[in-house]
């Protein structure tokens, strides 16, 4: 409803003015009911028109009144030609009728033209603005600041409306107004939706009154500026004053807040889900005053409420208050899906979706397709891959069918073109791993963000694709139209770490990828106008991976703002590149700068224990785990058990595994003890596996191959190999379970059947594996044998030294033998 087009009725109200010539005579109510008829015809446009015709034929289109409300309801029905049409065709303007078009363009996204007819209004009819006409030109303020675009000066857009709006509340002051209640409202809603709270809390508490909707604009606007505390007190106080009553509106803002707090806070697994307990406790304290005051049944804020319990994570709570509302709309179906799919529920999520048409015959929007695309994403990053003969990466085929699925009732929907729906529709098809899907989404939209870039270079990225990762980010740099933020250089700093090693050189006597390492300087030196802790962090671990720890060090301590995720990327990094010492040294400069150490930093920990053999310092570090309350984490019992195996102190391995039933945990101390030759407990342990129906995982079955290797045990380890790849586990041997039976089979002296089993295998053969066939075939002087795997280890990589010694070795044998023949 417009502010300033209220009609005026009754002694001293519409000016009649004279008749037209030929008109019928004009009367109070008969331009009254005009009026009122053009105020209701909200949206209906062909309404509009027939009742502009009869004010025409009735001669009282004209009248500055009822031209201001033809203005206001051409501008509702999103007309703003025909609105500004009939302003130019007044006679004369006053300020109702300003106001109705100053108050049309800031609803309908043309908050320039309503400032500029504010200034216009003024120098050119010099008329004076009103409480109204701030009130129209205010909101065309926070409009403006909700938009969030860039100017092109590098400025946003929210800064802009902001500098604008103080300027037209200065000139309220000076006119007097600014102590109205509506211009102060608009005032409040103004500099928070501008995200200057200081200012919106110094005209909040200077009002003479407030009415609901000042509380209201406070309490949202802190919580949509990250004070969510304060806006929950805020909201306390105003039910303590009981200055007056919180509407629903007033509720959906203290539910945001605090459903911007379990944002934030750090969640506690409770059975399957992770719960933001103490924003859920403020969530139902709120819900239940909502409840009391008669308020819940607002679908705003139900459909807020259902939000709210769902980024909480008890979506037992969220379904609760969907199922008790009386209707629902496609806001609140939105906010039970997208529920489900934050919840990692994916198939309630679309499931919901079908019901959402099937029994209610809500239509799906373009958020609807959002939620369900990712839904489609998440069932992906669970789903086991699948080959397909046309394909070569291993594809989610079921999510892949759901999301094309999907996608065809996107097409045949009336949701237009979105770029949402577009960076979804990549990130989508990306994750289940169809870059040819996902490239064709992106070259089918008109309109390109930074964020598709990002969506589709992390795509290729993420699918071993790095080379084409890399020329879509040179072609992005180049088109030079979206400009690269963080996380683009992250995706290409992790497309690097893809590309495929094609020429090695040795620094300090390790490999490195000088072509990754270079292009990793070239992204370093363009991020740089990208102090973020997130790409610095990724920068920290893309150096680490190429071996280049002085540069990841360099990028660590240049960090003007570290988090535990920093000091967590460098000691990985550290302990991965085998620079233990150094990782055992950095953890006490950490602790000293204030941070606890989390799992992540105890696996690093356990890790560098383990390669160094120091077995005082693992059980120090398996002490703090205890006493950080991190005991049952799986990670690190499995991390636990793996250290004290490679130190050689398997009873506290034992110990530790006695405690649990993971299979990642038993799987560690089979790897232990066929670390340390113990066949009997390997074997031993892989049948009390079977016989009590743990999962035996494809590295477990590495480590008790290895030991019938060992052992000795051919037919043993035969067998052992035909039950892992039976249906019983259906495991598909990889080249390290080839590599332990071409052993078992070479320490028997069966250098035929191995070399057999080499040619069968669905792969190409590495040079790991001709290698034990070569030492085999010193073990046991077979010349003929020798020479086929060391012609292929030639072939591979003509510069293996071990290779050269052991052909050399045999051949010296074999010289050897044959002279002792004939002797």
């Amino acid at each position: 409803m417009f502010l300033g087009l209220l009609p005026m009725l009754g002694h001293g109200g519409l000016e009649l003015g004279n008749p037209a010539p030929g008109s019928r005579y004009r009367t109070r109510g008969e331009i009254a009911v005009t009026i009122g008829a053009l105020k209701v015809c909200s949206g209906d446009l062909e309404r509009g028109k027939m009742l502009h015709l009869d004010a025409i034929e009735s001669g009282i289109h004209t009248h500055p009144h009822v031209a201001a409300a033809l203005v206001s309801m051409y501008a509702r029905c999103g007309s703003l030609a025909e609105a500004h049409r009939v302003f130019e065709e007044m006679p004369r303007r006053n300020v109702v009728s300003w106001n109705a078009l100053i108050q049309g363009y800031a609803e309908n996204g043309q908050e320039n033209l309503a400032m500029e007819s504010f200034v216009v209004m003024q120098d050119r009819e010099g008329l004076c603005p009103n409480s109204q006409t701030f009130v129209a030109v205010l909101k065309a303020c926070t409009n403006m600041a909700t938009k969030g675009e860039r100017a092109g000066d590098g400025v946003s857009v929210k800064e802009q409306a902001l500098e604008k709006g103080m300027a037209l509340h200065s000139h309220a002051t000076v006119s007097g107004f600014e102590l109205n209640e509506f211009v102060a409202n608009s005032l409040v809603e103004m500099y928070a939706k501008s995200g200057s709270m200081e200012d919106a809390s110094r005209v909040f508490f200077g009002m003479k009154s407030r009415s609901v909707v000042s509380w209201t604009a406070m309490i949202l606007g802190f919580a949509e500026n990250g004070e969510e505390e304060l806006a929950l007190e805020l909201f306390d106080l105003m039910l303590e004053t009981q200055s007056c009553r919180p509407d629903a509106l007033t509720f959906v803002a203290a539910i945001k807040g605090c459903t911007r707090l379990a944002i934030k806070e750090e969640g506690r697994l409770i059975g399957k889900s992770l719960v933001k307990v103490t924003s859920l406790e403020k969530g139902k304290i709120v819900h239940t005053r909502a409840r009391n005051s008669g308020c819940q049944s607002s679908i705003v804020l139900e459909s807020a409420l259902v939000d709210m319990y769902s980024k909480c994570g008890s979506m037992v709570d969220a379904r609760r208050v969907f199922d008790s509302a009386k209707c629902h709309n496609v806001v609140s179906w939105n906010s039970l899906i997208q529920g489900y799919v934050e919840n990692g529920e994916e198939d309630l999520a679309l499931e919901s979706l079908l019901r959402m048409q099937a029994e209610e015959n809500c239509q799906p929007d373009a958020r609807t397709f959002v939620a369900a695309f990712k839904a489609c994403g998440g069932l992906a990053a669970k789903e086991n891959g699948k080959k397909l003969d046309d394909l070569p990466k291993l594809v989610k085929v079921q999510s892949l069918e759901k999301g094309m699925a999907l996608h065809a009732r996107l097409a045949k929907s009336t949701c237009g073109p979105d770029v949402f729906l577009t960076n979804t529709l990549v990130d989508m098809y990306a994750r289940c791993r169809s870059m040819q899907d996902s490239q064709k989404a992106f070259d089918q939209s008109s309109h390109h963000t930074t964020v598709s870039w990002n969506a589709l270079i992390l795509g290729y990225a993420e699918n071993g694709e790095g080379e084409a990762a890399l020329e879509f980010f040179q072609q992005m740099l180049a088109a030079g139209e979206c400009p690269p933020d963080c996380l683009t250089y992250v995706a290409a700093l992790k497309a690097c770490n893809t590309v495929a090693v094609t020429e090695k050189q040795l620094v300090n006597g390790k490999p490195h990828n000088w072509r990754s390492l270079e292009t990793k300087f070239a992204i370093h030196s363009h991020a740089c106008a990208h102090p973020d802790v997130f790409l610095a962090n990724t920068l920290v671990d893309a150096y680490a991976s190429s071996g280049n720890m002085f540069d990841a060090r360099r990028v660590f301590e240049s960090m003007n703002f570290r988090t535990l995720v920093s000091w967590n990327t460098l000691l990985h990094a550290y302990a991965d590149c085998g620079q233990v010492e150094e990782t055992l040294e950095l953890f006490p400069w950490m602790k000293k700068d204030g941070y606890r150490p989390d799992c992540r930093t105890f696996a690093a920990l356990l890790k560098a224990c383990g390669l160094l053999v120091t077995l005082s310092i693992g059980k120090a570090v398996y002490r703090d785990i205890c006493r950080s309350g991190f005991e049952d984490d799986m990670v690190l019992l499995t991390a636990s058990v793996d250290m004290f195996g490679k130190c050689g102190s398997m009873a506290e391995a034992q110990h530790i595994c006695d405690s649990s039933t993971s299979s990642e945990v038993v799987t560690a101390l089979v790897v232990g003890y066929s670390r340390q030759g113990d066949v009997g407990r390997v074997l031993g342990l892989y049948h009390q596996m079977r016989d009590e129906g743990v999962k035996i995982t494809s590295n477990c079955f590495v480590s008790v191959l290895a030991a019938c290797s060992h052992g000795g045990l051919v037919e043993t380890g035969k067998k052992i190999f035909r039950t892992m790849t039976s249906q019983e586990f259906g495991i598909v041997p990889g080249m390290e379970h080839y590599v332990c039976m071409v052993d078992v089979l070479g320490r028997a002296n069966q250098l035929d059947e191995a070399v057999e089993m080499v040619k069968r295998m669905p792969f190409d053969a590495n040079a790991m594996i001709w290698m034990t066939v070569l030492a085999a075939c010193c073990k046991w002087n077979n010349l003929e044998t020798g020479r086929l795997a060391f012609d292929r280890l030639v072939s591979l990589d003509a510069s293996n030294g071990a290779a050269y010694t052991l052909m050399a070795n045999l051949c010296k044998n074999s010289d050897h033998q044959e002279l002792s023949n004939h002797q």
